[in-house]
């Protein structure tokens, strides 16, 4: 039996999966066999006797990237990925199968090169737990985020994704502080008790699933309280005002840090999608679009308060030089803080080496390529201590 008969037995049992073309009846489409092989059908050309298909095998692979249009019509049915196709056409109320090569697949058969098609494809698998069941089940926080790019492909660059994971982790970072803290520098426990890890990645659009390192001691611990937060701040995106009011309410390093996580969003075109689970039985989810989150950034650009916060310092004035706009102050807890005096402190007199109280603009600006936090500080106003 040669390939032509193999291939008319074959035909018999395929099984319709998708249309792509439709006019008066399917006219591009494809269908599996029995075990499972797909195959793209063409329609060809019309005769006295009946229609005429060229069909050809396809691999998940090809079917997805003509799909999402990232190949032509044409370029995938000119090319087969076997290097050979089959005409079929009736034939004394029968069928004709004839394997022919890539060769003999004719121009005129085809659709032109710049026909693509665009549908919805999916490259990854389907998430077959919920978040708030894992959470339980695990013991561990869970945060599931979808990002959706504006195309149809379940594809996003390694680039982009790196830097959207980090500039999420570093945002929980900052959030395992306090609302009043002033620390610029994340202690290293910290970091740890903070690291999520990436567990899995499910289709909806390009899904990322996220737990923590393990569970937490007491329920609603530092981690848990952050990923709530950072959940509910992308929540927020929805009514730009309000994400900016609230955005006050953490710490100064928090505010930079998601700024430029907004920044990384936006810069990627994507929206996303957004489950948080906790094993208590907290959850939180929301859908930000890419339009939200670009007016959200807008906002924070445009509000001078949302990177930054007046600091209380007590410490030693060991440096000013009011010619260069200079101060230092090696503040109690051995941190050395410098910057510019304000407008108001530049006639003052001030004794250095003293004791002094200080209140001190502090402005964060975290880098969107190298993740990093640029502090500046203004000296507000001090009094000396006796």
């Amino acid at each position: 039996m040669n390939s032509s008969e193999f291939f008319k037995k074959i035909i018999a049992n395929l099984t319709p999966l998708e249309i792509f073309i439709f006019h008066d009846g399917p006219r591009f489409y494809s269908c599996r066999d029995l075990t499972g092989q797909q195959y793209l059908v063409y329609w060809v050309d019309e005769t006295d006797q009946g229609d005429e298909w060229l069909y050809e095998r396809v691999s998940p692979e090809r079917l997805n990237s003509l799909k999402s249009g990232q190949i032509s019509i044409h370029q995938a049915l000119k090319n087969p990925e076997d290097y050979c196709a089959y005409i079929v056409k009736p034939f004394h109320n029968s069928l004709s199968v004839n394997e022919i090569s890539c060769d003999q697949i004719e121009e005129d058969w085809l659709p032109p090169e710049s026909y693509f098609l665009s549908v919805e494809t999916k490259t990854l698998p389907d998430k077959l737990i919920s978040t708030d069941a894992l959470a339980l089940s695990s013991k561990r926080e869970v945060l599931d985020i979808a990002f959706v790019k504006k195309s149809n492909a379940y594809e996003l660059s390694c680039g982009k994704l790196g830097l959207i994971l980090n500039a999420i982790q570093s945002t929980v970072n900052s959030l395992m502080l306090p609302s009043e803290s002033n620390v610029r520098k994340i202690p290293e426990h910290l970091k740890y008790q903070s690291e999520l890890n990436i567990t899995g990645i499910y289709a909806s659009s390009f899904g990322i699933r996220l737990q923590s390192r393990g569970s937490e001691l007491l329920p609603g611990g530092a981690l848990s309280s952050a990923l709530e937060t950072l959940s509910r701040l992308l929540s927020e995106t929805d009514s730009p005002e309000l994400m900016v009011k609230n955005i006050k309410a953490v710490n100064v390093l928090s505010r930079s840090r998601f700024k430029n996580l907004l920044t990384t969003l936006v810069d990627s075109t994507v929206a996303i999608k957004l489950e948080w689970a906790s094993p208590e039985g907290r959850q939180l989810s929301t859908n930000c679009s890419y339009e939200k989150l670009s007016q959200s950034l807008t906002k924070l650009e445009q509000s001078e308060e949302a990177n930054k916060e007046d600091i209380d310092v007590s410490g030693k004035l060991v440096g000013v030089d009011v010619e260069n706009d200079f101060f230092a102050i090696i503040a109690d807890d051995k941190t050395l803080i410098k910057g510019k005096l304000s407008k108001d402190l530049t006639n003052s007199n001030f004794v250095v080496p003293s004791r002094i109280q200080a209140i001190i603009e502090a402005t964060c600006v975290t880098d969107p390529v190298t993740d990093r936090d640029k502090w500046s500080n203004t000296l507000i106003s001090y009094k000396k201590l006796e």
